[in-house]
């Protein structure tokens, strides 16, 4: 069993990527390995829609391959991102587009457990939104999308902003992430052990 877990912060150690760190740490405690793919840094093209993905591979030469292959071989991912006017960011939206083969080329993500979380500069800074996106993108997937359980009904949702380190002393928000890890901990195990 693996989670991948996805950051979609254009920044590198951020505040996102410290609580995507903090739900993979509760997965990996229960026995799941894990792997963080951050976009920060990456090349990431936009989509432009020339349907080759229908029959062969994405003619766009940048770092999408690889991250889909790690999407594919995964049981379980994490996608998180910052609030970026009400939304994830560009580069998130980017890789999200992008995956369109894996959806014309066999519903490859199909089944897979899949959560959110979000960051943002106040505690409703546009974080459900965030979450939302995420979770339609998984369902477009026909991913199995959960939540955090019963502390914020839509996945991980924390403080962020430029503030460093912020989500460390967010006590609620890290308290979603924590929940998050375990619910998609708890569902991966079940799989397993019903094998």
């Amino acid at each position: 069993m693996k989670v991948l877990g996805i950051c979609g912060s254009p920044r590198k150690d951020a505040n996102t990527e410290i609580a995507l760190r903090e739900a993979l740490k509760i997965i990996e405690e229960q026995g799941i390995e894990t792997e963080l793919v951050t976009l920060a840094g990456k090349k990431i093209e936009f989509c432009n829609h020339c349907n080759a993905c229908k029959t062969g591979p994405c003619p766009i030469k940048d770092d999408v391959p690889e991250i889909l292959e790690k999407m594919v071989s995964s049981d379980g991912i994490i996608i998180a991102s910052p609030t970026y006017f009400g939304n994830v960011t560009a580069q998130l939206k980017a890789l999200m587009d992008r995956t369109l083969p894996l959806r014309r080329q066999g519903m490859k993500l199909r089944n897979k457990i899949g959560g959110a979380i979000a960051t943002g500069a106040t505690r409703n800074g546009g974080q459900e939104h965030v979450c939302s996106a995420i979770h339609n993108f998984m369902l477009l997937h026909e991913m199995i999308v959960v939540s955090d359980t019963v502390t914020a009904h839509f996945g991980g949702i924390a403080l962020g902003g430029h503030e460093e380190k912020v989500v460390l002393s967010d006590e609620k928000g890290l308290e979603t992430v924590k929940n998050l890890g375990r619910r998609i901990a708890d569902l991966l195990n079940s799989r397993r052990f019903d094998k």
